[in-house]
């Protein structure tokens, strides 16, 4: 079917690639169901919908074959962060508003498509700190790609509003900037043992002194038994001054009305605690940011 013939209309155009539908998504982008002589000229907006559980090795797209596909596009959405230098390297960066922690060809890894969005010098409004294998987070991503995630935050100190973060070892914790005064939104991903998120003892309201709300992804009851630790001096909440400046709290998934009782009690200037079961593959978890 020649698609820019019987739409050539379309102004926004997505791209999903989930399981077996990766292989009529790889025919579509390698033009085998596309005529390029007839590019959708209408086209202001692309979107990738990749799922992280799967690898996206497609080594025939290219940046500017996307582009002769549709050359008057003003946005594109969820590029993988191996396509970046491509964009680079023809003068298009502007055009992208969203990367995402996946590959489109067998050369370059995530890990070197990470230090080419540091070398991009790229500022995000939005960065998943980490990266989702399955449905866990993939802590070896973190550590290879440390040096670049504490870049992508000094990059962005001025312009990330909303950042999630998962715990980790206190030696292999991230750097953050001195000063994230655009911060108002943190995520903290839910995980058991000795680990996490902020230096011990740091007071977060001088780091992010504008942040009023904070989410709690994939809490269990036996990590919120852990969390008591937080209150107590140095733990992460142990700051009267950043307790008082969250406004709202969120979980997404239904808390006991003991722990939503006992949040309530610590954080005097929320009025409840928000639930917002949002989809586990969905952007907000698999995105690097958006530009």
């Amino acid at each position: 079917m020649n698609y820019s013939r019987y739409f050539p209309n379309v102004e926004e155009l997505r791209f999903y690639g989930q399981g077996q539908d990766t292989a009529d998504l790889e025919n579509f982008l390698q033009f085998k169901s596309f005529r390029i002589d007839f590019p959708l000229l209408h086209v202001q907006k692309l979107y990738f919908h990749f799922s992280p559980r799967f690898s996206l090795n497609y080594k025939d797209v290219t940046a500017s074959r996307l582009l002769e596909l549709v050359p008057n596009v003003k946005e594109i959405h969820g590029v993988p962060i191996t396509m970046v230098q491509e964009f680079r390297d023809i003068g298009k960066l502007h055009v992208l508003r969203s990367v995402v922690y996946c590959k489109h060809n067998r050369v370059m890894t995530e890990t070197e498509g990470m230090r080419m969005l540091v070398q991009a010098k790229l500022k995000f409004r939005f960065l998943f700190i980490g990266k989702k294998f399955h449905w866990y987070l993939d802590n070896s991503f973190i550590q290879t790609s440390k040096e670049s995630f504490e870049d992508l935050l000094e990059l962005g100190k001025e312009t990330i509003e909303h950042f999630i973060v998962q715990p980790l070892k206190p030696k292999s914790l991230i750097a953050f900037p001195n000063e994230m005064p655009a911060v108002k939104h943190i995520g903290l991903w839910g995980i058991c043992g000795g680990f996490m998120y902020f230096e011990h003892g740091e007071d977060l309201s001088k780091r992010f002194p504008n942040v009023n709300t904070i989410l709690f992804y994939n809490f269990t009851e036996r990590m919120w038994t852990q969390s008591k630790r937080w209150w107590l001096p140095g733990g992460m909440f142990h700051s009267n001054n950043f307790r008082g400046q969250i406004t709202c709290l969120k979980s997404n998934v239904n808390l006991k009305r003991s722990i939503e009782d006992n949040l309530l009690d610590k954080f005097i200037s929320v009025k409840e605690v928000n639930i917002e079961t949002n989809d586990p593959d969905g952007d907000d978890y698999i995105a690097g940011g958006i530009i």
